[in-house]
């Protein structure tokens, strides 16, 4: 499914709001178990303080204690007095926090104590003991378990003094922490939460649950106990499952319980992660699953309903502007132009439909298809009245040079300004279309002769004069028009738009008249030019085509140095066609390519025949016509040196007559070519000198052979002044560039004498002989040569 589409995108968006939706949720979930997490941790670690408060003040109450009995001699009386034991029971019996009370001598001998045991009992090398002797302050031991209690207790000393101010032993308070466990069950649920009491060394001195199996056990080697340490028994860490001893994910709290004179005894507390991430993961899970429901539920209603209430009337929209595109001008989008969006886009786009099956963007004039309409309409008119219509295509001349010198958007600029300029000249007397580029067509019902069409058209003309600016430049265009009437030239108005097109494409062409008026005659001559390529096409294959042959003779010997060889047609309908009706045609249609190689190969291989047969003939040169399109052919060297391997033909025989005009446009170096040629060997030849632009400026680049002096100047070479004044120095200019000169077109004997007085070196024409074919020019060469031998 491509993203590109409405339905996709409308997905798209839907998946990103619910997606923001999903992140939400993840995030509110994240926010609830860090908030569940904290209550369950606050309360935990608010239970532990309150037992740690419980624990400080049965401390407390122990130090003031032993402060008291042995602040004087009370603490030695008590222990002498026979009632000691009795009295310590007493003490004891309403403090659930104290295990035991005793007196040790200075032996460390219990000589009274309140839990009453059947055997001596020292504690000669209790900690807490010896660390009494060494200071007047009350001791805080560590914990030990009991001989007398059995139990586990945090033990408090202080040495007392006897009558005499000395020493007389130690007064020892257990408190128990039995009481601890006891609270540690009470407060401790059965869903994977425990409590510990360690010392700072590892020592479980309480736990829940399963306490027998924890109490006494070193559990300094825990991952757990080690954060511990790392907080300073004081905060929150969290455990993965490689750091539980049970492999499950735990969440710990720390808090100080009691501080002794070398330990420290800590709550250690624990619970499972999953405790306080389960409510949030449910509402997690719920939100999810609704979220789901929701998706599938909205990308239901988006891909069908969105395909009916979006997608189907854009797709119309689409369909009709293809249609458009496509050609059909008259497809619309059949949606109701109601005020909201979508309606106001079919709205827009049928108005807008209209306009182009209409109106030319470019101008606002009516384009072709419009045009053609209204001129039909115009001709039913026309019919019924017995009228004449006139139907006149304009064109501006130097379009394709305006758009080759200054870009496609100036030229733009024109069509525009031309057809605005021209919608004003004519104004209400007929309908005026833009029918291409550069290119008007225009139907007149009021103009009903040649006269009044030659009157509009000067009109028109008026348009010429007023330049256009395009870029900062001035242009000033150039209209020729063809002009067809109904009903004599046609009676459709594409009949009639195809006889004007037929005027205005000779009048484009023509040197003489910008105006021209359609003639049958055009028809036969339009259906001539495209029946030609293909019957060319045939001829070639059919090797229709034949070479004649014009001598040519050097003036200063009277001897036939050369011929040139000229292409004929033999239609099998129309006899002999000569090349200024076909050459053009076959340059435009590209098929100069296979003529004129054809015309060279057939060219080359006849002067081949002829010298191998007739040996007088080895000095003479085969002069042969060569088109810009074949100059221009990459493989053309190359293909001109297989020739003449082939036929084993000198290339110093072979003379390539090319116009100037065709060797400015082959090439943006004519130099190049040349170059190319005479590294051949052969000849070259530039044909119709002096037709040109250029001609002086490149002559002095060319490494040319010999210049061939156009007809033009040599029919009024005896009677013009000029014409014989160019010929002269024509002939001075080409001498002393090293250059021979022949004059083509020679058909008189004064000619060639004048010529010959002027330095021409050779000449070429109907003084000498028509073209022939090549039986007949091998006879006249024969023939010519052997009369020149005798003289």
């Amino acid at each position: 499914m491509a993203f590109g589409s409405l339905r996709a995108r409308l997905l798209l968006l839907l998946a990103a709001v619910f997606a923001i939706l999903v992140v939400t949720d993840v995030y509110q979930a994240l926010e609830r178990r860090r908030s569940d997490t904290h209550y369950i941790v606050d309360g935990l670690q608010a239970q532990a303080r309150l037992i740690a408060e419980q624990q400080g003040d049965a401390v407390r109450r122990t130090e003031s204690f032993l402060e008291f009995m042995t602040a004087s001699l009370n603490a030695s009386r008590l222990a002498a007095d026979p009632a000691c034991a009795s009295k310590l029971q007493a003490y004891i019996r309403d403090d659930e926090y104290l295990a035991n009370v005793f007196f040790a001598d200075l032996n460390g001998r219990v000589i009274c104590e309140a839990r009453l045991t059947t055997s001596p009992v020292s504690v000669r090398d209790r900690a807490y003991y010896l660390s009494a002797f060494k200071t007047p302050s009350v001791v805080a031991g560590e914990p030990v378990f009991g001989r007398m209690s059995g139990r586990w207790v945090l033990p408090f000393a202080r040495r007392y003094l006897n009558a005499n101010g000395e020493i007389g032993g130690v007064l020892v308070v257990a408190l128990d922490l039995g009481w601890v466990s006891q609270t540690l069950k009470d407060a401790t649920p059965s869903n994977g939460v425990f409590r510990s009491l360690v010392t700072s060394k590892g020592i479980v001195l309480a736990h829940q649950p399963d306490p027998n199996k924890w109490i006494g056990r070193d559990a300094s080697g825990f991952p757990g106990f080690k954060k511990l340490l790392a907080l300073n028994g004081d905060g929150t860490a969290e455990a993965s499952a490689r750091e539980t001893h049970d492999g499950i994910p735990k969440i710990y709290t720390f808090v100080p319980f009691a501080k002794t004179n070398n330990d420290t005894i800590y709550l250690w507390q624990g619970f499972p992660k999953e405790i306080a991430t389960a409510k949030a993961n449910n509402q997690f899970q719920s939100a999810l699953e609704l979220v789901g429901v929701l998706v599938l539920a909205s990308f239901f209603l988006a891909w069908f309903g969105g395909y009916h209430l979006l997608v189907r009337p854009i797709e119309a929209v689409v369909q009709a502007a293809r249609r458009i595109a496509g050609g059909d001008l008259n497809a619309r989008t059949g949606l109701s132009h109601s005020s909201h969006e979508i309606g106001q886009l079919a709205g827009a786009f049928d108005t807008m439909a209209g306009q182009v099956a209409r109106i030319d963007v470019l101008t606002g004039l009516p384009n072709l298809r419009s045009f053609e309409a209204s001129l039909a309409s115009l001709l039913d008119d026309a019919t019924r009245q017995h009228a004449r219509i006139a139907v006149i295509r304009l064109q501006i001349r130097e379009f394709d040079h305006i758009v080759g010198a200054h870009g496609l958007a100036h030229s733009v600029d024109v069509s525009r300004l031309a057809g605005q300029r021209l919608q004003r000249v004519v104004g209400n007397a007929g309908i005026l279309a833009r029918v291409g580029d550069g290119n008007f067509a225009g139907a007149f019902p009021a103009v009903r002769d040649a006269i009044q069409a030659i009157r509009l058209v000067e009109n028109i003309q008026a348009v010429e004069r007023e330049p256009i600016d395009i870029g900062g430049l001035s242009v000033t265009i150039k209209m020729c028009f063809g002009v067809s009437f109904f009903p004599e030239d046609g009676r459709s108005a594409d009949d009639l738009l195809q006889s004007a097109g037929m005027a205005l494409n000779l009048a484009h062409k023509s040197a003489i008249s910008d105006l021209l008026f359609y003639e049958q005659e055009m028809n036969a001559r339009q259906l001539k030019r495209i029946k030609r390529p293909v019957e060319m096409r045939q001829a070639i294959e059919e090797q229709s085509f034949e070479l004649h042959y014009q001598p040519q003779q050097a003036l200063n010997t009277g001897r036939l140095v050369g011929v040139e060889a000229l292409v004929r047609w033999n239609h099998a309908e129309e006899g002999q066609i000569s090349p200024a009706e076909f050459i053009g045609l076959a340059e435009e249609s590209g098929l100069i390519i296979p003529l004129g190689d054809w015309i060279l190969q057939r060219a080359v291989t006849q002067l081949a025949e002829w010298r191998s047969a007739h040996p007088a003939l080895s000095n003479l040169v085969m002069a042969v016509n060569i088109s810009a399109i074949q100059l221009a052919c990459p493989d053309f060297q190359d293909k001109l040196v297989r020739l003449l391997a082939q036929s084993g033909l000198p290339p110093g025989n072979l003379e390539l007559e090319i116009t100037e005009s065709v060797l400015m446009s082959a090439s943006s170096e004519p130099e190049k070519i040349v170059r190319q040629l005479k590294d051949v060997g052969v000849l070259l030849s530039i044909d119709d000198f002096g037709t040109g632009y250029s001609s002086l400026s490149y002559l002095k680049h060319l490494a040319a052979d010999k210049l061939k002096i156009d007809k033009s100047f040599v029919d009024n070479v005896i009677s013009d002044p000029d014409d014989m004044a160019i010929v002269e120095a024509t002939i001075a200019m080409a001498h002393k560039l090293g250059l021979a000169v022949i004059a083509e077109g020679v058909e008189s004997a004064g000619q060639a004498d004048e010529l010959e007085r002027l330095g021409c070196d050779q000449i070429q024409g109907y003084l000498l002989s028509k073209p022939m074919p090549a039986g007949p020019a091998l006879e006249f060469l024969c023939k010519a040569l052997n009369e020149t031998d005798k003289k």
